[in-house]
């Protein structure tokens, strides 16, 4: 009998960016195993475009950025520094959205081709629902991350197609959940 892996809903919401951590650098590959796409220039390639090619490097950015979340006070410092809060850009991109509430930089970059975008950085949509009706909810972070990882874990579901794992939630310990 074999037995299933388990995965914790909770590590994957507290994991936080570390060049030697394990679980940072497999989250941050099954980012870049969906091909991130530029959000200023969707036919760009952000990995491949720009590493290979050296027009401009990528960066990690916080998707809710660290000074926009300081000064509104809406999330604690694990949520601010979660891997969950970060998607890869081109380093032109990121220096023009750097600070911005997402709800305003995403207005900027807000054409059809925007969710295919954001799809293609695991990214949930709800961000440009919240952009889109200028409303950004109290718990908007909290409610981005937990999305994400959701996102992440069917990803991961699809990759690792034929391997058992399940999931479960030391953060809320009545939800178990089998996938």
């Amino acid at each position: 009998m074999v037995k299933s892996k388990l995965i914790d809903k909770n590590s994957l919401r507290k994991s936080f960016y570390s060049y030697r951590g394990r679980l940072s650098r497999a989250i941050l590959s099954i980012y870049a195993n969906y091909k991130p796409q530029d959000w200023a220039k969707p036919h760009r390639d952000i990995l491949s475009d720009v590493y290979y090619l050296l027009t401009d490097k990528p960066n990690l950015h916080h998707i809710f950025p660290v000074n926009f979340i300081k000064q509104s006070g809406i999330a604690s410092q694990i949520e601010c520094d979660s891997l969950m809060n970060i998607a890869y850009l081109s380093q032109i991109t990121n220096l023009q959205i750097s600070d911005k509430n997402p709800l305003d930089y995403l207005k900027e970059y807000d054409d059809p081709g925007l969710e295919t975008v954001l799809r293609s950085h695991l990214i949930p949509t709800i961000i440009l629902e919240w952009s889109r009706g200028d409303a950004l909810p109290e718990n908007a972070l909290t409610i981005f991350i937990e999305e994400r990882v959701n996102l992440l874990l069917e990803a991961l579901r699809l990759k690792l197609d034929g391997i058992e794992f399940k999931v479960f939630d030391m953060g809320n310990r009545i939800e178990n959940i089998d996938l």
